[in-house]
């Protein structure tokens, strides 16, 4: 099983893309949402967390999703 998680503000697009994964991507599990920088910083950042791939917004309210990649932990 593919582990994602999706960084997104727009609630249509992340039901979207959610509702394809779903229908479309048997082997992919939805781990984790976050809609703005400081919350996809906090969930990337969980330990716990370790997704194998991540679907990311360019821009989120609270700046780019750089900002976002700029502040998470290594793998």
């Amino acid at each position: 099983m593919i582990k994602a998680v999706i960084v997104e503000d727009e609630i249509n697009g992340l039901n979207n893309l959610k509702n394809l994964l779903n229908q479309h991507c048997e082997g992919v599990s939805v781990i984790g949402e976050a809609n703005s920088v400081a919350e996809g910083v906090s969930l990337l950042n969980d330990s716990a967390v370790k997704p194998d791939v991540a679907f990311l917004d360019i821009s989120l309210p609270d700046g780019l999703v750089f900002k976002l990649l700029n502040q998470i932990r290594p793998i």
